[in-house]
């Protein structure tokens, strides 16, 4: 699955004001729970490994490319009969193949963040407001999963939306935080 996106940093009060003149359709509570290797080989190669807890456990291989002013990943998935989080996964024991690119397949858990997400749609753009906590900070972010970016430059100037796209993802933000606390 390929997808592309907008990200975009926002304030509390930003993210109240959107929340109302969105009025999302649904809301949903999911906890990711990041894995690397030591080294962080998978972040320097821009990969997200990352278990996704909503009703169950699916383990999520991200690969990022920065594409212009969006970003572009290329996402694997595999669902898993795990009851509980591992604190280590051996990636080569996947039922499917996991593209890993040459890197180590043994990775462990570094850290987990939760979201709280509302979600929307305006025309093809799945509309994503998050609120994410992690370690002891809380962050909110504006997210826009789209197939046409003239549709986003719409949905930019019908909401007077005017901010610089954030290329820090929540995965490099949690680990730039984990690094100074």
């Amino acid at each position: 699955m390929i997808e592309k996106e907008y990200k975009y940093l926002i304030s509390e009060e930003e993210f109240s004001l959107l929340k109302q003149k969105l009025n999302p359709e649904k809301f949903i509570v999911q906890e990711n729970y990041y894995f690397d290797t030591e080294n962080l080989e998978y972040f320097k190669h821009n990969m997200t490994v990352r278990i996704r807890k909503k009703e169950n456990l699916q383990l999520q291989i991200k690969n990022k490319e920065k594409v212009g002013s969006y970003i572009e990943s290329t996402e694997q998935h595999f669902d898993l009969s795990l009851k509980e989080v591992p604190s280590e996964i051996n990636l080569n024991t996947l039922e499917t193949q996991a593209n890993c690119s040459g890197l180590p397949p043994i990775v462990c858990l570094i850290g987990k963040l939760k979201t709280e997400r509302y979600i929307t749609y305006y025309q093809d753009i799945k509309i994503c407001l998050d609120k994410n906590f992690y370690h002891d900070n809380v962050d909110f972010e504006l997210e826009l999963e789209f197939q046409d970016r003239d549709t986003v430059l719409n949905f930019t100037r019908l909401f007077n939306f005017n901010h610089t796209i954030n290329k820090v993802g929540k995965y490099e933000r949690f680990l730039s935080y984990k690094r100074r606390g």
